[in-house]
């Protein structure tokens, strides 16, 4: 199991707070690849950071930024973990964007929905969306922008076990108790 730790951003301006908390793997043998996929956090936070500052020039509203993270996975070298960033403006307006980050370290590789699925399926429709995988199930998830009913993330559930003979060995070896 990888040792994961809190970093974080804490700065505030004039009409802009940003809460910042951002996952950064623990890198003792100078790992390329976790070096590469920590860097790939971070440059999304900054990204997500820089357009939020440059909204915020042009808006006289009060706008938080928080951003927040889960670890939904870390077992047999793979690792899945979402981070929610969230922008609340005008006091009562929040949008939520989510994006996830899915890895064998052993194979030193970015995980794919189709990594986790025999065949497509049962995922077809969502082939490009985010995702993250747990013990017992993988989500699909969706930013609140994708759905003009709700300001949450959205997502699809689809237990392991309820779908067995539609999960890879793949997972059924490296993630699946």
């Amino acid at each position: 199991m990888l040792k994961i730790e809190k970093s974080y951003i804490d700065e505030e301006y004039e009409n802009l707070n940003c809460i910042i908390e951002y996952p950064v793997i623990t890198n003792l043998n100078n790992n390329l690849f976790i070096e590469y996929i920590n860097k790939k956090i971070y440059d999304d936070i900054l990204i997500f950071k820089e357009i939020s500052e440059e909204e915020y020039m042009y808006s006289s509203d009060n706008t938080i930024i928080l951003v927040d993270f889960k670890v939904h996975l870390n077992k047999n070298d793979i690792i899945s973990i979402s981070i929610i960033f969230s922008e609340i403006y005008n006091s009562n307006k929040t949008i939520n964007y989510i994006n996830t980050y899915n890895f064998d370290l052993k194979r030193k590789r970015e995980l794919l929905i189709e990594d986790i699925f025999k065949t497509t399926g049962l995922i077809e429709s969502n082939m490009g969306q985010k995702f993250y995988i747990t013990k017992d199930y993988v989500s699909i998830v969706f930013s609140s922008y994708e759905n003009k009913d709700t300001c949450d993330i959205d997502e699809i559930k689809i237990y392991f076990k309820d779908n067995e003979s539609d999960i890879s060995n793949y997972i059924k070896s490296y993630v699946m108790e």
